[in-house]
């Protein structure tokens, strides 16, 4: 479970907000809304700190931050796969250059 129970009734803080916001896009929140029955406005007031957590909200706030941890783990592999990618070339780059010498 993401929040306890002294978390509700209290804006969320900054760290979560920028790390959903972070890995997050508007079409996001329509997965978030089928999942939970949130409405996209009351997730987007949570998460932007301007409305406090509830019970109520919870259950979508918690479902768009493993959206968020979802997409960041993608990243992360996308990450990992480019720099491979890059470093094979550079490496054949420089033994083209190396080569031509």
């Amino acid at each position: 479970m993401l929040f306890k129970e002294e978390d509700y009734k209290n804006i969320i803080s900054k760290e979560l907000s920028d790390v959903i916001l972070r890995n997050t896009e508007k079409s996001d929140y329509a997965e978030a809304i089928s999942l939970t029955g949130i409405s996209k406005y009351t997730i987007r007031d949570v998460v932007y700190r301007y409305n406090s957590l509830t019970h109520n909200n919870a259950k979508g706030i918690e479902a768009f931050a493993r959206i968020a941890f979802r997409n960041a783990r993608k990243k992360e592999l996308q990450a990992i796969h480019d720099q491979e990618f890059l470093k094979s070339h550079m490496e054949e780059m420089e033994e083209e250059i190396i080569y031509k010498k």
